[in-house]
């Protein structure tokens, strides 16, 4: 005679029968649940894209298969199903499509508490950039202006649909460029003229460049009883050096790299009108980790073939004897046994083993900065 353990498939497939009996859903009386979301009709815009955007969603299926076990019902309503209409053409209008129509929502009852839903689309011609000028580059040097169209070209092209999103990224990014060469009041005004019997749209960007501008005072919040020095040094500005918000970005995951602050927030105090002299102060606000932390943890791992039990007990110290040194200890200690199969009448011991493993470590935060191109 002997023993053979239980498969471990076995176990989990009878523990989530176990789970799924206990956790059935019903459909409330009265009511219906949604079994599947379409849409027909739309061939530049995706199913998925369209169905992301509507309240009316299929119920959840635990593991793939079975509706109802473990997540409820998606109830219908014919309220939401209206709403949900009027998103996508709102959708469709964003994505360049402002003559779409939804011709219906139709609902198909499969049985008497389970209905399909399908969105039909009527998506029209597109609305297409023809034109796309920028004013208020000729005060600007060259490199600068072309910076900027660039940024802008990068994104919009004569030709393509025209969709807000990258409308709205073309004059952030346009923005961008100039705060990055200095411009710390740049200002970027956008605005579209659209022809809907044509089909297209001009684009018009307005730049207001503002003063150049450099780094003045910093002020550090939230450093409490740590120091600011090691702070500081990460930053890598000092006051008169050229504004450029690439520097602040820099800056902001250098003292992050530092290991110790859970965020940190870099704020320029940018005064309304521009000062005469463009200097723009700097706000660090920092928000510090545990200094202190202890780890605790363990598993078990069970199989036909061993049995492993293992735990985890660690220790850190992130501003040991001061300077951000980060200080940690780990102990992983394990055992293994390998149980047999044996005779009726005959009993013999598990072989077993017993391994870990300890470490620790120390190492001072470095306020070098990471770069990127």
């Amino acid at each position: 005679m002997s023993v053979h353990p239980l498969p471990s498939i076995e176990l989990v497939l009878l523990a989530l029968s176990g789970t799924a009996l206990a956790a059935c859903a019903s459909v409330p009386k009265g009511t219906a649940a949604v079994d599947a979301v379409s849409v027909q009709g739309n061939d530049a815009v995706s199913g998925s894209d369209i169905e992301e955007k509507v309240a009316t969603t299929p119920s959840p299926k635990f593991l793939g298969l079975f509706r109802g076990l473990v997540y409820d019902y998606e109830l219908y309503d014919r309220g939401v199903l209206q709403r949900d209409l009027e998103r996508v053409e709102r959708y469709y209008r964003a994505r360049g499509f402002y003559e779409a129509h939804v011709r219906a929502g139709r609902v198909r009852y499969k049985s008497d508490n389970h209905v399909e839903v399908t969105i039909e689309v009527e998506e029209g011609r597109p609305v297409i950039i023809r034109e796309a000028r920028i004013d208020g580059l000729s005060g600007l040097a060259m490199n600068d202006a072309g910076a900027v169209r660039a940024a802008m070209e990068r994104i919009l092209k004569k030709g393509a649909r025209f969709e807000e999103d990258p409308f709205l990224l073309a004059e952030d990014a346009m923005k961008r460029a100039l705060t990055e060469r200095g411009r710390a009041w740049a200002k970027v005004v956008r605005r579209a003229d659209v022809d809907l019997p044509a089909h297209d749209a001009r684009l018009f960007f307005d730049v207001q460049p503002g003063p150049k501008a450099t780094f003045g005072a910093i002020r550090v919040e939230g450093a409490g009883e740590l120091p600011e020095a090691p702070v500081r040094r990460a930053l890598d500005i000092s006051q008169g050096k050229p504004y450029s918000t690439k520097l602040l970005g820099d800056a902001q995951v250098a003292v992050l790299d530092l290991g110790t602050w859970s965020s940190v927030e870099i704020v320029p105090d940018l005064a309304e009108p521009p000062p005469p002299d463009a200097v723009v102060p700097l706000v660090v606000r920092l928000h510090p980790q545990k200094l202190k932390s202890v780890l605790l943890g363990g598993g078990l791992e069970i199989d036909p073939i061993q049995t492993e039990i293992h735990l985890h007990v660690g220790w850190e110290h992130k501003n040991l004897f001061g300077g951000f040194r980060h200080f940690t200890v780990d102990l992983k200690p394990a055992s293994t046994s390998f149980p047999r199969a044996c005779p009726a009448s005959r009993s013999r011991p598990r072989s077993s083993r017993r391994s870990g493993s300890a470490s620790s470590s120390a190492s001072r935060a470095s306020s070098r900065r990471g770069r990127t191109a």
